[in-house]
């Protein structure tokens, strides 16, 4: 639990028009599960995360925090080579302060490989939001789509 005391947060007030508002009194009461597991090779942390993150005035759900998040990253190494993902999922969220304006649910899958040519040298590849998903964490700011990254790199030891 964290008691928060005169909180800045920004919030939508119409259009593309954004202010500061002071929350007087705020409380973030929540839980947090998470695990490391280990089977035939692979290794994997899902964790998953419950919010009550309230406006203590209000009542309100705070503006932009998610009740419920959920992450899965998962990875498994062969000699040279290795493979892995995450899934990140977080439910809906209010973009203002009067809980008017609902940001939606979404969910996102990344994937990475990486090759190591010899313990110096290595090439990594990574996809992000692989499934390209349409998503706002704020109203009016898109993120990004599907994004491919590839990268040689040389580690002295």
């Amino acid at each position: 639990e964290t008691r928060i005391h005169d909180l800045i947060q920004n919030v939508h007030t119409g259009g593309s028009t954004y202010e500061a508002r002071n929350v007087d009194q705020a409380s973030i009461r929540g839980l947090e599960l998470s695990a490391d597991v280990r089977r035939q090779g692979w290794q994997g942390q899902p964790s998953l995360t419950f919010l009550d993150p309230e406006n203590d005035k209000t009542g309100n759900q705070l503006s932009r925090r998610a009740a419920q998040t959920f992450k899965l990253d998962v990875q498994r190494a062969w000699q040279r080579w290795s493979v892995g993902g995450s899934v990140f999922a977080q439910s809906e969220r209010y973009d203002d302060a009067d809980n008017t304006e609902e940001l939606p649910a979404y969910g996102l899958l990344h994937l990475r490989g990486d090759y190591h040519f010899t313990e110096q040298w290595q090439l990594r590849a990574k996809v992000d939001n692989a499934l390209d998903q349409d998503y706002q964490t704020a109203k009016g700011y898109n993120q990004p789509g599907r994004t491919y990254f590839v990268s040689v790199s040389y580690g002295a030891r």
